[in-house]
Formats: C-alpha cells, structure tokens, sequence
C-alpha cells in the first residue's frame, strides 16, 4: 500500500512539475515564441507518458499488452481525426479564398 501511495505521490509531482515549468516560462517571457512552442509541445508529451506511466499503470509487461494496444490503437485514430480534420480545412480554405 505505502509503495502504490509513492508511486502517486511521484506522478503528482512529475505532472506539477510538468504544468508548472512551461508555464513559467511563458510568464517570464524567457524564449522565443518558437523556442516556447518547442517546451510546451515537448513537456506536454512527456506528462501524457507520465500518466500512461504512474496514474493509468500502462507498461510493456505482458499482463498490459492489451491496454497498451488499445491506447496504441486509440492514439492511431485520434490522430487520423486531427490530420483528417486538417487537410479538410486546408484544402477548403484554399479552395475558397
């Protein structure tokens, strides 16, 4: 039990951790837009697999292979959605103006 309350309390602070930093750096104005993009873009990445990791309990272990794939699957479609999403805009915007 004391090891699980660890593991949360360890994915608490990562994730603070992760909100707080970029938005730091935004207030301080401390980058470039571009540079910032790249920080927001990357800590966001990173707190997604934070979560994956200590609050959803997904790893490569064999028991968790199925919920992995889901995800997996899930990440695939959602994607699909996006940049479906975006070239439908695009081509209409394009075709418009």
């Amino acid at each position: 039990m004391q090891n699980i309350i660890k593991y949360y309390i360890l994915g608490c602070v990562f994730s603070i951790f992760l909100t707080a930093l970029p938005f730091l750096l935004v207030m301080n104005h401390s980058f470039s837009k571009e540079v910032l993009f790249y920080i927001i873009f990357f800590c966001s990445v990173i707190q997604i697999l934070v979560h994956f990791r200590y609050f959803l309990h997904l790893n490569t272990s064999i028991e968790n292979r199925w919920n992995l794939i889901a995800v997996s699957f899930s990440a695939v479609v959602i994607f699909i959605i996006i940049s479906g999403s975006n070239w439908i805009m695009s081509n209409l915007n394009s075709h418009l103006m």
